[in-house]
């Protein structure tokens, strides 16, 4: 599980955490997933995620992440966050990661 103290939380006026403090961690549990099973730090192709309910910044949350899928050098992984006491589903998010650029791959133009 996952906490974090209050006065280290970005929330909104509401008191639920800030969606993109969640999509941020979701991030990481991702990444740990795949090394902890790969034992390599790999790079994001595509992110996503997906919110149901709404976790205030003093509740506790659990994300259980799990790699899901291969294919060649992509790795797919899936995190879900849920409440630790209700096990209500907050968010999902899913993410295919890769050890190297894709092919063809020249670089951002800016």
């Amino acid at each position: 599980s996952l906490r974090v103290p209050a006065h280290l939380t970005v929330h909104d006026a509401d008191g639920s955490w800030h969606a993109g403090a969640i999509a941020a961690a979701v991030d990481d549990v991702c990444a740990a997933a795949i090394m902890s099973v790969e034992g390599i730090i790999k790079v994001s192709v595509h992110y996503d995620i997906s919110y149901f309910a709404p976790a205030k910044h003093h509740e506790e949350v659990e994300m259980d992440g799990r790699v899901v899928d291969r294919k060649g050098r992509m790795t797919a992984v899936t995190t879900e966050v849920r409440k630790k006491e209700s096990g209500e589903l907050v968010a999902i998010g899913r993410q295919w990661m890769t050890t190297s650029r894709p092919k063809g791959y020249q670089g951002s133009k800016l």
